[in-house]
């Protein structure tokens, strides 16, 4: 794919204080392994909270934008706090709807920040399908989430039941959904009335679902793996571990998180893989930067 195309594609992400380095390898390995790329990359943060240091290693990187959080957006999920307790320290998780308001592209490929990309997504790109995601742990254990909860549930009353529910992780989002109206729905949705129960642990993912709902399409979980639901995934398809392009790291032990990274591998031979995998692209994103930094001190100008 030549870049004349791919510039008008882009990678979107969100960023906080604790997942700078996260986001910095997920850059780094999207690039390495998907050289046809030439468009914007975009971190979405509340940038007031970064730090000028935090800032200078994301714009390291050419291409990247940083995108902040709209004032609506920002206002609404922290008011949610006040409401239902179990959002507190989870305002981050409601950035990912800004992805829908970056027009002027025609794909955007959302993900999240905690993952590790291993393979190339470029033939993604070719559909002209205008959801692409990967299923959730509900969808790989056969079951349906409920309406009201989001609850994953036995299929039993599909009119108070969503199908194919898919982890909003990754992505790949065409122009035909990034508008001002639907943005705009998606930011209405994290107002009060949605948010009262405080059973209710999911965020942007129970949004974006109830909202996408039958408009998705599910792609194989070789492009957006998730290590906690290892598996189920293995048992919906022996083949997966075969070809995985894209690692999840979905829990809490994030691989930049020494003391949790060292318990998930413990007795887990596909966590082990998977955290080094991530450590190797670490050491390699810090030698780039080391000899970048050499060769400009070096520059005479």
């Amino acid at each position: 794919m030549n870049s004349s195309v791919s510039a008008n594609y882009c990678l979107a992400t969100v960023t906080t204080k604790s997942f700078i380095m996260g986001t910095a390898v997920l850059i780094d390995s999207f690039l390495e392994h998907n050289v046809w790329f030439d468009g914007d990359i975009i971190v979405i943060a509340d940038i007031q909270e970064l730090e000028q240091q935090e800032i200078d290693i994301l714009s390291g990187f050419k291409r990247v934008k940083l995108v902040d959080v709209s004032s609506e957006l920002r206002g609404n999920v922290r008011d949610l706090e006040s409401v239902n307790s179990s959002l507190i320290g989870k305002a981050a998780r409601f950035f990912s709807l800004e992805s829908f308001n970056l027009r002027g592209y025609e794909k955007v490929l959302f993900c999240d920040s905690d993952m590790l990309f291993v393979g190339t997504v470029e033939p993604l790109f070719k559909s002209e399908r205008p959801l692409l995601c990967c299923g959730d742990g509900a969808y790989y254990q056969g079951k349906n989430r409920n309406k009201r909860s989001f609850s994953p549930c036995v299929p039993k009353v599909p009119s108070e039941e969503i199908s194919n529910t898919f982890n909003a992780g990754f992505m790949l989002i065409d122009q035909s959904l990034i508008t001002r109206t639907i943005f705009q729905s998606l930011v209405d949705m994290t107002t009060h009335a949605y948010w009262e129960d405080e059973t209710i642990l999911h965020t942007d993912q129970r949004i974006l679902n109830l909202f996408f709902a039958g408009q998705q399409t599910i792609i194989p979980a070789v492009y957006n793996y998730l290590l906690t639901h290892q598996n189920s995934i293995n048992a919906a398809d022996p083949t997966v571990l075969e070809n995985i392009k894209v690692f999840h790291f979905n829990g809490p032990a994030k691989p930049w998180l020494l003391e949790r990274s060292m318990g998930a591998v413990n007795d887990n031979s596909l966590q082990l893989r998977a955290y080094i995998r991530w450590h190797q692209q670490y050491e390699k994103l810090l030698t780039k930067k080391h000899l970048e930094s050499i060769a400009k001190n070096l520059s005479p100008n």
